[in-house]
C-alpha cells in the first residue's frame, strides 16, 4: 500500500469513528489534529499531481 491510499484509509476511519461517536471529548483535540495533519499530506499529494499534470501538458504542447 503507497502512502497516498494509507492516508485515505486513515481518513475515512477518523471521519467514520467520528460520525459513530467513538471518541471521548478530551481525545477530540488530539484527533483533530491527527485529521489536519492527514489533510495536510495528502494536499501535498495533490498538488505534487498538479504539477506532474502541467509539465506533462506543457511537453505534449512542444511536441506540436
Amino acid at each position: 500500500m503507497d502512502k497516498k491510499q494509507f492516508l485515505l484509509g486513515m481518513l475515512q476511519i477518523i471521519d467514520v469513528a467520528t460520525k459513530r461517536g467513538t471518541w471521548n471529548g478530551e481525545e477530540l483535540e488530539a484527533v483533530a489534529i491527527l485529521r489536519k495533519d492527514v489533510v495536510e499530506q495528502l494536499k501535498e499529494f495533490a498538488d505534487q499531481e498538479i504539477t506532474t499534470d502541467l509539465e506533462e501538458d506543457t511537453e505534449t504542447k512542444g511536441d506540436d
